[in-house]
């Protein structure tokens, strides 16, 4: 049942990006959902191998607040997880992450690893400067984070 869930997610997403695609609908940019409020939480998932933004946006054009973003990834196990990332910027420096993954990547080892690891990484740091390799040796979750925040 969650796996036909998880398709569904999945197959909503990529007709949701497909749409969005369309020569007349503006290009996707990296903050699909923005709070300039401070208690504003983050939150970041972990998915498949598609991108959901593909934009690449520089800290000088990321308004201060939260945004968030999604991407897929796929396991040598043929595992898709889907990645939610929320980062909260002030002038370009992340000063708070989180993740939330696709149902099942919550128990995966690698992905457990780079939930224990990634905010030391990132918090303090220029959002435009990052560029992640093995956080807590998940080479294929940093990647989609990567991919995410690009």
């Amino acid at each position: 049942m969650a796996y036909i869930i998880g398709i569904i997610v999945v197959v909503l997403v990529a007709v949701g990006f497909a749409l969005m695609k369309s020569e007349d609908a503006p290009e996707p940019t990296m903050a699909q959902e923005e709070t300039n409020s401070p208690e504003a939480s983050t939150d970041i998932l972990v998915a498949g191998d598609t991108e959901v933004n593909t934009e690449v946006v520089s800290a000088s054009t990321i308004p201060d607040g939260a945004h968030t973003t999604s991407v897929t990834y796929l396991t040598p196990a043929n595992n898709e997880y889907l990645l939610n990332v929320t980062l909260t910027t002030n002038n370009g420096v992340i000063t708070d992450a989180n993740i939330v993954y696709s149902q099942g990547a919550e128990v995966d080892p690698n992905a457990q690893r780079f939930e224990g690891a990634y905010k030391e990484a990132i918090i303090g740091k220029q959002i435009d400067e990052l560029d992640l390799s093995r956080v807590g040796g998940a080479s294929l979750t940093t990647g989609a984070f990567n991919r995410a925040i690009e």
